[in-house]
């Protein structure tokens, strides 16, 4: 039996549960693992919990909440202008039932901006409204963030 400090870091896993050992992107080339691991619910457990198997946090699959993962990577793509992106996930038991989680991702081509123009201003406001000043520009990856800035910056 564990001692209670031990057995309070488990708190995050059920009996039967699988351990996320390594989580991993794989086909990312616009993004980093990093910044995509911050747009998903799973993660692996902690450095110390992979390294020594008794100390740290340990962590599940859920596969729920993997499944809303997938969904979350495509959509974070999509808001940055790949909307072909494709995301998929391989699950690999260790021997001892801890897996290792791989992200793939087909990213593809990303939508450009082909033309950004200001309709609907009348004569006083349109030489303001320049489309010159705002971070979204001809032949840049269409991002619906920079867009917003945009019209943020526009109103």
């Amino acid at each position: 039996m564990l001692p209670a400090s031990l057995r309070a870091q488990n708190a995050g896993c059920d009996e039967g549960e699988r351990e996320v050992r390594s989580l991993s992107f794989r086909g990312n080339q616009a993004f980093r693992g990093s910044e995509l691991a911050l747009r998903i619910s799973t993660t692996a457990s902690s450095f110390a919990r992979r390294t020594l198997r008794a100390l740290g946090t340990r962590r599940c699959l859920d596969s729920d909440e993997l499944r809303l993962d997938v969904g979350r990577l495509r959509l974070f793509y999509r808001r940055h202008g790949y909307y072909n992106a494709m995301v998929d996930t391989t699950v690999t038991p260790y021997e001892d039932g801890a897996v290792k989680l791989v992200f793939n991702i087909v990213e593809g081509a990303p939508v450009l901006v082909d033309s950004l123009g200001i309709g609907g201003l009348d004569s006083a406001t349109a030489p303001i409204a320049s489309t010159e000043t705002l971070d979204l520009r001809q032949g840049e990856i269409f991002d619906i963030t920079k867009t917003q800035a945009a019209i943020d910056s526009i109103k």
